[in-house]
């Protein structure tokens, strides 16, 4: 009797821990996915504030590359200007120059 009984102790024991288990594997596995999903939506913040951080960025920088262009636009234009007014002046002497010599030796 005191066997059976053991046996029937045991049996419903063991019946208990299976549903236990079960429901303990249930719980990890809902625990698993919230977590899972809670890291997503920080990996996702992340990830929206860091495109937002290299967009700024990026629009920082195009705007001083632009500003850089202009600047060195503004150089050439000043340097090819200085260069060719100095070519007309050497040129314009020269010619003046020359028309100073040919009066004084031909007229």
């Amino acid at each position: 009797m005191a066997q059976i009984a053991l046996e029937e102790s045991s049996r419903e024991l063991i019946e208990r821990l299976a549903v236990e288990r079960r429901e303990f594997e249930a719980m990890v596995q809902e625990l698993q996915s919230r977590v899972g999903r809670h890291i997503a939506r920080e990996f996702n913040e992340g990830a929206v504030a860091l495109r937002r951080g290299l967009e700024g960025d990026i629009t920082a920088a195009g705007l001083k590359a632009a500003e850089l262009v202009e600047k060195v636009h503004r150089a050439h234009t000043r340097s090819t200007l200085i260069r060719w007014l100095c070519v007309g002046i050497t040129s314009g002497l020269g010619l003046f120059g020359l028309g100073v010599w040919v009066g004084a030796h031909f007229l």
